[in-house]
């Protein structure tokens, strides 16, 4: 639906750029995205509105991956289920940058970064899903969301 990899293709990607990292000596950022309103989409507008909102922010999300080169491996883009959406970049300053990259075109999305050049990929789901919840909360707060 989105053209993004998908979840079997996790494990392999974050196991290749995880290892580019440590034998480049770079960061590697493990990145958690959420659609806020995706549910509101699908029962305001039909589930074919919903699909086309997915792939909108499918494509947001493929513009602010940086493409490989030469001199770098790249980064990755992953549509995990549902809403939620993951991103592997490798030498991403932090996820604040990416993010507002992302919500120029797509504002409606919230997301949790946590560095993972030595931890495995279970744990850094864990720690991004727990930032992912927690920016959640912070966004729903300041926007007088319940």
């Amino acid at each position: 639906l989105t053209g993004l990899f998908n979840r079997r293709r996790l494990p392999p990607e974050f196991n290749r750029l995880q290892g580019e990292a440590a034998a480049r000596g770079r960061s590697l950022l493990l990145v958690a995205w959420d659609l806020d309103d995706l549910k509101r989409v699908n029962d305001r507008d039909g589930h074919a509105a919903g699909d086309a909102h997915l792939r909108a922010f499918a494509e947001a999300l493929r513009d602010a991956v940086r493409r490989p080169s030469s001199e770098r491996a790249g980064d990755s883009a992953f549509r995990i289920g549902g809403n939620e959406f993951l991103s592997l970049h490798l030498d991403a300053p932090d996820g604040e940058q990416l993010l507002a990259r992302v919500r120029e075109r797509f504002a409606a999305v919230s997301a949790g970064w946590v560095p993972c050049e030595r931890t495995d990929l279970d744990r850094a789901l864990t720690l991004a899903d727990a930032a992912l919840y927690a920016n959640k909360v912070v966004r729903k707060q300041a926007s007088g969301s319940t």
